[in-house]
């Protein structure tokens, strides 16, 4: 298999992305990202692609969507087309939500500090 880049170790992945070893070694056992086994294969190690991919799961996850959905996303290119449709209107529900109704859309209410 060609690697995309440099390679990043286990470590830097995971301190990149701010998860723990447990998740991204569970991530490669059931085959959301591969990986490259360095050496005895005891060490793997993430070329560029392998780490986007990482980075958008770990983003959508944080956006609070459900793992089964970002895996089906993954591996399914109108799955991908749904989930981004689904974020976009929850985007413009947030947008229209901090506007309020009767504001104009660029003006921002600044609240008084208490005291």
């Amino acid at each position: 298999m060609e690697t995309a880049g440099r390679l990043r170790t286990s470590l830097e992945v995971t301190r990149a992305l701010g998860i723990s070893y447990r998740m991204l070694d569970y991530w490669c056992r059931t085959g959301l990202v591969e990986g490259h086994d360095v050496g005895s294969g005891l060490r793997r190690h993430f070329d560029d692609a392998d780490f986007e991919r990482l980075k958008f799961v770990v983003d959508l996850q944080r956006a609070g969507v459900a793992f089964d959905r970002i895996r089906l996303a993954l591996d399914d290119r109108h799955a991908l087309a749904a989930l981004v449709s689904d974020l976009e209107k929850a985007a413009q529900k947030a947008r229209d939500f901090r506007e309020g109704p009767g504001r104009a859309p660029a003006a921002r209410t600044r609240i008084p500090s208490a005291g």
